[in-house]
C-alpha cells in the first residue's frame, strides 16, 4: 500500500503513521494535497482520481466501482459508481464518483459525482465519514477554512447563485447563500484575500453588454455582497 507520500516500512512506519492519523483532525505531510490533486483545479475528474489514489494510498483505494475511504475512526466509507447505468442511458441510476482532492488541515476528502445530467461535489470528514453536499466545486480561501461555490447546479442543491462555507464545523457547513437572483453565468477567478473573491461574468446581461465583465464578492458583516465592475473593453 506504499504510495509516493509514504515509503516507510516496519514498526517505526506504523508508529509514525498512527501518530499522524490519530492525533490530528487532518493529515498533512509532504506529497499530500491540501486541495485538489494534480496541477491546479482544472484537471478532468478521471485524471485527478489516479493522482489522488497515488498520493493518498494510505487513506483511499478503489476496487472496481467502489471507492473506499479509510477513516480515522477505523471504519471504511464506500462511495459507489454505476457506469453501466450511464452506458445504458438509465438516468435515474447513472452515477460516477471520483476522489479529486483532500484538504489536509481540515481532514476532508473531496468527492465529485457526475450524473446523467449535471454533477455534484461532497466534502467528507476523514474523522467520521459525515458528508456535506455542495452544488459545485468548492474553492478554498487563503485561510484554508473558508470556501466559495459559484453558480452551482441547482438540480442537485438548494437554489442559490453564490455560497460561502466553512470547514470549522464537522461536517463542513454553508454559512451564507445569495438571497436574490443575479443575471448571467458567473465563474470563479481567484481569492484575493479572505474577504474578497474575484469573479468573471462570461455572458451578456443588461449590466454587461460586452462580456467578459468582472465582479468581486465582498464580505459584508456576517454576509457577502457582489460588486460588479463594468467591462473595460
Amino acid at each position: 500500500m506504499g504510495g509516493a507520500a509514504f515509503k516507510l516500512v516496519g514498526a517505526p512506519a506504523f508508529i509514525w503513521l498512527c501518530a499522524v492519523l490519530c492525533s490530528s483532525p487532518g493529515l498533512s505531510a509532504p506529497g499530500i494535497p491540501d486541495a485538489y490533486c494534480g496541477a491546479g483545479e482544472d484537471f478532468k475528474l478521471d485524471e485527478q482520481e489516479p493522482r489522488c489514489l497515488k498520493l493518498l494510498s494510505q487513506l483511499a483505494n478503489r476496487k472496481g466501482n467502489a471507492l473506499l475511504l479509510h477513516l480515522q475512526n477505523g471504519k471504511t466509507k464506500t462511495i459507489k459508481s454505476n457506469p453501466a447505468a450511464c452506458d445504458k442511458d438509465d438516468a435515474s441510476n447513472c452515477v460516477r464518483s471520483y476522489l479529486v482532492g483532500y484538504h489536509g488541515n481540515a481532514g476532508l476528502f473531496i468527492i465529485a459525482k457526475t450524473y446523467y445530467e449535471g454533477w455534484e461535489y461532497f466534502l467528507i470528514s476523514a474523522q467520521t465519514g459525515k458528508e456535506t453536499s455542495l452544488g459545485d466545486r468548492p474553492h478554498f480561501a487563503p485561510d484554508e477554512s473558508t470556501f466559495v461555490i459559484v453558480n452551482p447546479q441547482e438540480e442537485y442543491s438548494q437554489p442559490y447563485y453564490f455560497a460561502v462555507g466553512t470547514t470549522a464545523t464537522i461536517p463542513p457547513s454553508i454559512s451564507w447563500k445569495s438571497s436574490e437572483a443575479i443575471a448571467g453565468e458567473w465563474e470563479f477567478h481567484n481569492w484575493v484575500d479572505r474577504d474578497h473573491v474575484e469573479l468573471t461574468l462570461a455572458t451578456t446581461t443588461q449590466d454587461c453588454p460586452k462580456p467578459p465583465c468582472e465582479g468581486v464578492l465582498v464580505r459584508a458583516g456576517t454576509g457577502w455582497k457582489l460588486d460588479l465592475v463594468r467591462a473595460k473593453r
